[in-house]
């Protein structure tokens, strides 16, 4: 969906790696940056296999990558096997290092130029995650905004998964958490964000909202996890 995201939004690879980075207390790697780790030619495995395998998936359209990382995969341009993938880096004749990100129209190197937004400046002032995640998330510059909808997927997503992959939130936050290194799972972050405050703008936005999430604030809940004396 990040993809697809950023091609509907016209973000560069730097803006999505620096909004969906640290200030959503996730690794430097971000996104593209992780996916050079794994590799590309991996990416379009799982995400095929993935589409295979789930058929009745919600958001199954989402894993049909787009033509240019087929592309990508022909020229072998895979990520950190290569020396080439979303990101590389150069060496001068001086041997000094150049990196360098994909332009992902034209499939040609540009020299990386550091992205930043608005939200972004005041998150670096923040102390805390839950701080910072209100900067990004809730902000209403280009870049908080697609956070936003990226993060607003993620709750979706996460949501519509209980019990068909985890029977409790717990285990979906913590395999996130454990698999990519998250600070916060998405049920977490939905807590951090106001779990009603979310649904109101999911709302308004013209998202559906999961079910279970509304069938839990009607309930009386207001968050997925309960904080007594600053105790979860």
């Amino acid at each position: 969906a990040c993809i697809k995201f950023m091609r509907e939004d016209k973000m560069t690879i730097p803006e999505v790696d620096a909004l969906l980075g640290p200030a959503l207390g996730r690794p430097k790697t971000a996104i593209f940056k992780t996916t050079d780790l794994v590799g590309i030619d991996t990416m379009v495995h799982v995400a095929k296999n993935s589409y295979d395998l789930c058929p009745d998936d919600e958001q199954r359209d989402t894993l049909v990558l787009p033509e240019f990382i087929s592309t990508m995969v022909d020229k072998k341009m895979l990520g950190n096997k290569t020396q080439g993938g979303f990101y590389k880096t150069e060496l001068t004749p001086e041997w000094k290092k150049l990196r360098k990100v994909l332009n992902i129209h034209t499939l040609e190197y540009e020299d990386f130029q550091r992205a930043t937004f608005p939200c972004l400046e005041q998150a670096k002032e923040k102390a805390t995650i839950t701080e910072k995640l209100a900067c990004v998330l809730k902000g209403d510059d280009k870049g908080a905004q697609f956070a936003w909808k990226c993060q607003a997927n993620a709750f979706q997503y996460a949501a519509n998964r209980v019990p068909e992959v985890a029977e409790t939130i717990v285990e979906i936050d913590n395999a996130m958490k454990w698999g990519y290194n998250f600070a916060m799972g998405p049920f977490e972050t939905w807590d951090a964000y106001g779990v009603k405050q979310a649904v109101e703008r999911m709302k308004d936005q013209g998202l559906d909202v999961p079910a279970n999430v509304t069938d839990m604030l009607a309930s009386g809940a207001t968050s997925f996890y309960k904080f007594e004396n600053g105790i979860r």
